[in-house]
C-alpha cells in the first residue's frame, strides 16, 4: 500500500465517521431534551421525626430493636418493634413546626 493511498483511504474514513455521527445523533432537527417537570409541593407537607432504639438483650431475654415515629402534622406517634407491622401509641398535641421547639419560660417551670 503506498503512501498516497493510504492517506486517501484514512481521510475517506474520518470522513465517513464524521458524517454518520452526525446522521445518526440527529444533527439540529431533533430539539434538545427538555428538563423533566418538577413536582409542584403539596400545601401541606408532611414531616415525620424517627427515633431508633436498639436493646442488646439480657440474660433470658432476647435482643430487640425498633423505631417511634412522629407524625408531625396529626401528631400521631407510632411505634414499631422488629419486623411488626406500625401500631399508633397516641398522640402529642399542639404539633406545629417539628424542626422548632417552642420554649417555656423559666418563672413558669418554677411555679
Amino acid at each position: 500500500m503506498t503512501r498516497k493511498t493510504f492517506s486517501l483511504g484514512l481521510l475517506t474514513g474520518l470522513i465517513v465517521g464524521v458524517v454518520a455521527a452526525v446522521g445518526f445523533s440527529g444533527g439540529h432537527a431533533t430539539p434538545r431534551a427538555l428538563a423533566q417537570a418538577q413536582p409542584q409541593p403539596s400545601a401541606d407537607p408532611r414531616f415525620y421525626l424517627i427515633s431508633a432504639w436498639a436493646h442488646p438483650g439480657s440474660p433470658g431475654g432476647a435482643p430487640a430493636h425498633g423505631a417511634y415515629v412522629l407524625d408531625a402534622a396529626s401528631g400521631e406517634v407510632f411505634l414499631i418493634e422488629g419486623a411488626k407491622a406500625p401500631q399508633s401509641i397516641g398522640r402529642v398535641p399542639n404539633i406545629s413546626d417539628p424542626l422548632r421547639t417552642p420554649q417555656t419560660p423559666l418563672r413558669e417551670l418554677r411555679q
